[in-house]
């Protein structure tokens, strides 16, 4: 007689909580392996202990201010301080350095992106991709960030070394956006995505809500100026770039607009059309004082640019 085949009873789907308890602990097991590989330190070095004795801005005591400043509590108080070392630190110290916080940076870029564009979705689940995101770049942008970072001072807590300190590091467009970044990253790393994801709507719930999804233009500010010079008659700006900064993979443009020869504002940005925009609404905002000044002035050709 031909065997009868088993039969077996297809195996129920898992529940959301089981989902969610198993994303948990996968989550926690790579998170501890991404920490092992960026902490990639000789075995018995500890320098972040020797940076504690100094008494510098990564000292215990300054960390712990910068938590109460973000609200959060870091399990792995490396992570903090390594998201505050500049590389100009870090290079300048005996073996074994202490790791930097470029990598951190631009883990936490990443993660920043990720938390906005899903919290956008959420808002918004019906907008075109281009509208989405038009909205994530002005959240996201170097002057929404710098603006983030000077809130919580965190010039006062990074690690530089006398150089970056003699020519105002601290205050640095570039730096500061930087380590907020990084400090973001450093949350996820310690917390997870939830924790990350807490800290971010705490700090940009505000920053959404300027955001009229019905009228972008008012992001425009490029073309918004454009325009008001226009309407009183005067010729296009123009847009030079004045300095670069920052490493090859975030690069902080800095450049300056003027009209007919008068500078009437300058703006930063991690691209050099994000820092346009800046320098554009920069102007929007002083417009009162630069215009008896640009009537006065001579002519100059209009610039294409």
């Amino acid at each position: 007689m031909p065997s009868r085949r088993k039969t077996t009873e297809p195996r129920p789907l898992p529940s959301g909580d089981q989902l969610k308890k198993a994303s948990s602990s996968n989550e926690a097991g790579f998170l501890r392996s991404l920490r092992q590989i960026l902490n990639n330190v000789l075995p018995g070095s500890r320098p972040e202990e020797r940076i504690a004795r100094a008494g510098t801005s990564g000292s215990a005591e300054q960390l712990r201010r910068l938590e109460g400043a973000i609200n959060y509590r870091f399990g792995d108080m490396q992570l903090l301080r390594r998201a505050m070392t500049h590389r100009s630190f870090a290079n300048e110290q005996p073996a074994p350095r202490p790791l930097h916080n470029e990598a951190l940076e631009f883990l936490g870029d990443a993660v920043l992106e990720f938390l906005i564009s899903t919290w956008l979705l959420e808002l918004h689940p019906t907008l075109s991709e281009g509208h989405l995101s038009k909205m994530r770049a002005y959240a996201v942008s170097a002057t929404n960030l710098q603006k983030h970072a000077a809130r919580l001072n965190l010039g006062s807590f990074l690690l530089l070394n006398k150089g970056e300190e003699k020519t105002g590091g601290r205050h640095k467009v570039a730096l500061q956006v930087d380590a907020y970044e990084a400090l973001i990253a450093a949350i996820y790393l310690d917390g997870g995505i939830v924790a990350a994801s807490n800290f971010v709507r705490n700090e940009f719930t505000q920053t959404l809500a300027e955001i009229d999804p019905a009228d972008l233009t008012s992001m425009d500010y490029k073309t918004a100026l454009q325009e008001l010079l226009q309407s009183r008659g005067l010729p296009t700006p123009r847009y030079e770039v004045l300095e670069r900064q920052g490493p090859e993979h975030r690069r902080i443009f800095q450049v300056a607009l003027s009209v007919k020869g008068v500078r009437m504002a300058t703006g930063e940005g991690t691209t050099i059309k994000a820092a346009h925009q800046e320098a554009a609404r920069e102007a929007l905002f002083l417009k009162d004082s630069w215009e008896m000044m640009i009537a006065t002035a001579g002519t100059e050709e209009p610039d294409s640019r």
